[in-house]
C-alpha cells in the first residue's frame, strides 16, 4: 500500500523530482557553509537565517521572494523583509545580486556578516560597486 507520500512523489515529473533534490542539496550545502564560518551561531538565530538566505540568493543569483522562500524553506515575511534591506542598499536589484559583495573568488567573503547586518536594516552599504563600507543606519 502507497502512502500519501509516494502517491504525491508518483505524480511528479523526473524534472521535478530533480529540482527538489537539487535545491535540498544546495541548501544543506549553504547552511554547512554558514555554520562553518562561525560554528557558534546558532542554527535557529536570526543572523543564521538571514546569511542562509543572503548565501542562497548570492549563489544563484535569485532575488524572487517566492524562489527563495520555495528553496530556504523560511518564512516569506522574512525573506520579503531581508529583501526589502538588500535593495534599498543597492545590493539587490531585480534578478541581480551584488555577488562581489559576498564573494572574494571562489570563497565567501566575511562581508557576508556585514550584508546580515543590512539585510536587518541595521547597517547600509555606502556604495558597494565601490567599496564594502558601512555606516551605522540612523
Amino acid at each position: 500500500m502507497r502512502t500519501r507520500k509516494q502517491s504525491s512523489r508518483a505524480n511528479e515529473s523526473v524534472e521535478d523530482l530533480l529540482r527538489r533534490a537539487i535545491n535540498k542539496t544546495l541548501l544543506t550545502v549553504i547552511k554547512e557553509e554558514v555554520q562553518h564560518m562561525d560554528p557558534l551561531l546558532p542554527r535557529d538565530g536570526p543572523a543564521f537565517r538571514i546569511a542562509v538566505i543572503l548565501m542562497a540568493a548570492a549563489c544563484l543569483g535569485l532575488t524572487d521572494i517566492d524562489g527563495l522562500d520555495a528553496l530556504t524553506q523560511y518564512s516569506r515575511s522574512l525573506v520579503a523583509e531581508i529583501s526589502d534591506g538588500m535593495r534599498a542598499s543597492g545590493l539587490w536589484t531585480d534578478g541581480a545580486v551584488c555577488r562581489e559583495f559576498f564573494f572574494e573568488g571562489d570563497q565567501i567573503s566575511p562581508r557576508l556578516w556585514v550584508g546580515c547586518l543590512v539585510a536587518a536594516e541595521v547597517a547600509v552599504v555606502s556604495n558597494p560597486e565601490i567599496s564594502p563600507g558601512i555606516r551605522k543606519r540612523v
